[in-house]
């Protein structure tokens, strides 16, 4: 009998919180580069091409459902807020 391809609900949990865990980390740390940041204006405007860059590849991706979507944007306006341009 073949093993099933699926993920034990708890492992897909333990999965999803570590990630959540990696990427509250990640921003936290783009929080404080951009507090840190000579010319903010500068890299806000470098940083909107980017993001615009990667909504698009996200916009692409046929798995890439609302909820990943939701929180890039979530993200990139966390970020925005820090720089002052939200």
């Amino acid at each position: 009998m073949a093993k099933s391809m699926i993920m034990p609900p708890e492992r897909f949990t333990h999965s999803t919180l570590y990630q959540m865990g990696e990427i509250h980390g990640l921003l936290m740390f783009a929080q404080a580069l951009a507090r840190l940041h000579s010319d903010r204006d500068g890299l806000l405007r470098e940083l909107e091409q980017a993001f615009q860059h990667g909504l698009a590849s996200l916009e692409n991706l046929p798995e890439a459902g609302d909820a990943v979507i939701d929180g890039y944007q979530f993200v990139v306006g966390a970020i925005r807020r820090v720089l002052g341009a939200a």
